[in-house]
């Protein structure tokens, strides 16, 4: 076979063999480095320039992968605090006294000082309620004029 049919090594084979190169441009997570020759030396001696560049000692995959994806941002201004456990556990013990439960679901619902996730979790729970209740009412009506025409 000439030189030019000869068969390209995959990358293992050339680790294999001792061979370093640097990272392929036709590769889909390619991302262009500034200092290439960081791939060719003593892999621990390696020094990152930024954040995307990675040891050459690490997995072709991996070193790919991290290069590809940038460092997630924590930006949390957005979010609100969340409920904590006791707020959950007054709403909790405030749900099991008889009236006062029922009026604090709507109360808590539709507060416009109450956290997000609790308004919404309450809303919902009032039409689970409703749906609940126009359930026994139908099975009600249903009930009553059977037993009306049996009579």
């Amino acid at each position: 076979m000439e030189e030019n049919q000869m068969p390209k090594k995959r990358n293992y084979e050339r680790y294999l063999e001792g061979e370093t190169m640097a990272p392929m441009q036709d590769s889909p997570y390619y991302v262009p480095q500034e200092n290439t020759e960081a791939w060719n030396q003593d892999p621990f001696a390696a020094q990152q320039t930024n954040a995307y560049e990675q040891p050459s000692y690490q997995s072709s995959y991996q070193s790919s992968y991290q290069a590809a994806t940038p460092a997630p941002t924590q930006n949390y201004a957005g979010l609100e605090e969340p409920v904590t456990k006791g707020e959950w556990a007054l709403c909790y013990f405030l749900m099991m006294i008889p009236c006062v439960g029922f009026i604090m679901m709507f109360v808590w619902a539709f507060s416009s000082t109450e956290k997000k996730s609790k308004s919404n979790f309450f809303k919902v729970q009032l039409i689970f309620m409703g749906i609940i209740f126009a359930l026994y009412l139908l099975l009600f009506l249903f009930a009553l004029f059977m037993g009306i025409a049996f009579a």
